[in-house]
């Protein structure tokens, strides 16, 4: 019976000390594997989410498959930050060139009118000092505006912040072209000032 009791005791040890040693594993060199496999995820998953409520424009604008995109993270040097910070990163960038025939202008400011209404419903603020809206942004750039800079919309929600960024790419005589980027960062820095780029 002692002998058992012993066994159950050593057990019991051995159980509490393997427990001490993953915390601090945790501690010390896990929490950040751990932290970057949650936010990696996280990223992915808002990128998805956020970008596939707005599927249809940017479908036009050239972005096919918003699900299927990766992450990655690092700890980086932010502003109103005394430490680095770790940020992870999902991204899609697309040249896309408009045309110059009616139809694929018009196509394209009607699905940037289209834009407008789906950020407003969801939440986004757009940000432009060209015009402010990308129906009106679209509808002068067709016409051979070079507007710089482009125009973008924000959004943050608790755990993610992320982006929409489109700037003319193209030279007159050349046919309107555009080059768009769409990312999302987590974890959302709360520190950054209203509209800040994270």
């Amino acid at each position: 019976m002692k002998q058992l009791k012993s066994k159950k005791l050593a057990i019991l040890t051995i159980a509490l000390v393997l427990v001490v040693v993953f915390v601090l594993f945790l501690s010390f060199n896990g929490a950040y594997k751990t932290k970057r496999l949650f936010y990696g995820y996280t990223t992915r998953h808002s990128f998805a989410d956020q970008f596939g409520e707005l599927k249809v424009p940017l479908n036009t604008f050239g972005f096919k498959d918003l699900g299927k995109v990766s992450s990655s993270c690092s700890m980086e040097d932010i502003a109103y930050y005394k430490k680095p910070q770790l940020q992870c990163v999902a991204a899609q960038q697309m040249y896309t060139v408009i045309g110059s025939d009616k139809p694929a202008l018009e196509n394209f400011v009607s699905q940037a009118k289209e834009l407008d209404k789906l950020l407003a419903q969801k939440g986004w603020k757009t940000q432009s000092n060209a015009r402010p809206t990308f129906e009106q942004w679209f509808s002068d750039m067709v016409k051979g505006i070079d507007y710089n800079p482009g125009i973008g919309a924000l959004k943050s929600t608790h755990t993610t912040h992320c982006e929409i960024q489109v700037a003319v790419a193209y030279s007159n005589p050349k046919p309107p072209a555009i080059q768009a980027d769409l990312t999302c960062n987590s974890p959302r820095l709360t520190k950054l000032p209203e509209g800040f780029r994270q």
